[in-house]
């Protein structure tokens, strides 16, 4: 039986949320595509699956390509965490952890310029009111997961119509936005591209770039890695992937906004598939005994 480390989530004890859209209606400037829908159902495969994080399906929310709007997704994911934390400490297993997974579009609103990401239903003449602000996102998780560690994988490009908006980058200012909002404590993000580039959807791929590389690196982990892998390590083994894999890459990034307890990216979370215990060579045995003085000679 795997042997868990003091540290190490507990499926049981983990929850996950997986939200975004793959196709965009009331805003048809935003891309929309299959890719969007088979990384997000591959990414919920990988969560439950014995070979991946084993999460019960019922700890396992999915709101990808919800009709309703924002603010009947947000209640959803409230109740989800409320009820999944009462049932867990009736049990003395307290939920420890929460993985939030999201691919679609990031998009900044037109009035106050706040971070959203859209959903099914984003209007384009509305982005701020029908799409998911990160602030709202935030002030959820404060509210109703407040004690359990957090990891938010962002699967996302930029609107590149807010560029004029900004004298900096809008990722860069998105990144700002994100840090600033989420709680500090305790979270730690990886995010698919980091503040000089934009995500992409290659035509063609079956999965969004970013989400492809996380998949073969989750499915295949690194033979010199431990036994579970930290999201920090994961991070790094998809810029690689990345890097092999395309011309026109763009680097993913990891981000943790409060370190002063310790970094949580570093927390072993998932499964190595290419983990195997060192097994010692018969040579390598022969020449530690060789190195042992002679017990049967200081007998005689």
């Amino acid at each position: 039986m795997e042997e868990n480390l003091p540290n190490d989530p507990t499926p049981a004890q983990m929850l996950v949320i997986i939200l975004g859209a793959s196709v965009f209606p009331r805003a048809p400037k935003l891309a929309a595509g299959k890719a969007f829908y088979t990384s997000a159902s591959d990414f919920k495969d990988y969560v439950i699956s014995t070979d991946g994080l084993r999460v019960p399906a019922e700890n396992v929310q999915w709101l990808f390509d919800d009709n309703r709007g924002a603010g009947d997704q947000l209640r959803d994911l409230a109740d989800f965490l409320q009820t999944k934390s009462r049932n867990a400490n009736t049990d003395n297993s307290p939920v420890r952890d929460l993985l939030i997974y999201y691919v679609g579009h990031g998009l900044f609103s037109r009035g106050d310029h706040a971070y959203c990401l859209a959903i099914r239903s984003t209007s384009e003449s509305a982005e701020g009111f029908s799409s998911i602000r990160m602030s709202d996102l935030a002030g959820l998780i404060k509210d109703n997961a407040a004690f359990m560690r957090r990891f938010l994988v962002l699967d996302c490009c930029f609107a590149g119509s807010a560029y004029k908006s900004f004298q900096t980058s809008p990722l860069a200012a998105a990144e700002v936005q994100i840090v600033k909002e989420l709680p500090r404590k305790g979270t730690a993000l990886l995010c698919s591209s980091n503040s000089n580039d934009a995500s992409r959807a290659p035509e063609g791929m079956e999965r969004t770039m970013f989400s492809n590389a996380l998949l073969n690196t989750l499915r295949r982990g690194h033979p010199s890695l431990g036994p579970k892998m930290s999201m920090s390590e994961v991070g790094e083994l998809v810029r690689e992937y990345l890097m092999q894999a395309h011309d026109d890459w763009v680097r993913p990034e990891v981000l943790s906004p409060d370190q002063q307890d310790g970094d949580i990216a570093n927390i072993p979370l998932f499964a190595n598939r290419s983990y195997a215990p060192r097994r010692m060579s018969v040579s390598k045995v022969r020449q530690i005994i060789s190195g042992f003085p002679d017990i049967r000679s200081e007998r005689e």
